[in-house]
């Protein structure tokens, strides 16, 4: 074929190879526009994309069921009861006691080791403060064969004052059965509130009827409280937190503890908060008080 002929038969082919040059030697197309986070600053911000500002935790729940990821502070009215103390925790209710606050404690320490039949279970350290919106217990010891820890809180003279003379009446929880046990109270110990846990490591639930908060009654069914209440225990201590507002309590309010290990259809084990003079558990002498808040 003459070489004319062939270069005729190509012409549409080199019609199309500066286009397809074109295109292929084309600039890429720019990349699509960052997607900025959620910080306070971005470098190059645009209105297509404005930042949002700080993330912030929060748990609606109003109780954490498992080692805090966060502060622990609930925005107000978000806790579970509708209620909430307002103000921020000075710690992180987990059940370890690693907080600052409560490294600026001084605990008191058992005065005697446990004995039989309460073997195996022992209350070693208790630790308490309270600040100008909550007030904070904790322990150190361990549960293990069936026993219970509870804390009687006295507000002083109230409406509310319940004589433990003989003990109560309320065996629909472990906790509301440790309670109940017999125990002999003085005039000046009649308590408003008492808290307790039934094993370690345990973290407060919605039926709360083996940990947390009670307001107390002589006869009758103990109320669950669990408004600005929190509560939570590794397998070797306990913590607890509730809002004075809630128990009708200020940073000034007279407060004073009894803790007991106990167990039901048994009584009190040796080891106690305060310390017992006579030596009898099942007396309380006096409380611990709870200083007011610096």
């Amino acid at each position: 074929m003459p070489i004319s002929s062939s270069l005729r038969s190509l012409a549409p082919s080199l019609r199309l190879f500066p286009a397809f040059l074109a295109i292929a030697c084309a600039p890429a197309p720019p990349p699509p526009a960052p997607l900025y986070d959620a910080g306070p600053v971005d470098a190059s911000p645009c209105p297509e994309c404005p930042d949002t500002g700080p993330i912030v935790i929060r748990h609606d729940a109003g109780q954490d069921t498992g080692p805090a990821v966060d502060a622990n502070v609930d925005a107000p009215g978000v806790n579970a009861a509708g209620a909430d103390a307002g103000g921020a925790l000075a710690i992180t209710v987990d059940g370890a006691l690693t907080d600052t606050a409560w490294m600026a404690q001084t605990p008191l320490v058992a005065a005697i080791g446990q004995l039989d039949p309460f073997g195996g279970d022992h209350l070693d350290t208790l630790y308490y403060f309270r600040d100008d919106t909550y007030l904070y217990l904790a322990f150190e010891g361990e549960l293990v064969t069936g026993d219970d820890v509870v804390v009687y809180v006295d507000l002083g003279t109230t409406p509310s004052d319940v004589s433990l003379m003989g003990g109560l009446g309320d065996t629909s929880g472990a906790v509301d059965t440790t309670l109940s046990i017999p125990i002999y109270g003085s005039t000046e110990f009649q308590p408003e509130l008492g808290w307790g846990t039934a094993s370690m490591p345990h973290v407060l639930s919605a039926g709360a009827d083996t940990i947390g908060w009670r307001a107390l009654a002589s006869a009758g069914g103990f109320a669950l409280i669990t408004a600005s209440a929190r509560s939570a225990c590794s397998a070797t201590a306990c913590e607890t937190a509730i809002g004075l507002a809630t128990i009708g309590a200020t940073s000034t309010s007279t407060i004073n503890l009894v803790v007991r290990l106990g167990r039901p259809g048994v009584g009190w084990s040796n080891q106690t908060f305060p310390t017992s003079h006579s030596g009898t558990p099942e007396n309380i002498d006096f409380g611990i008080p709870v200083p007011a808040a610096p």
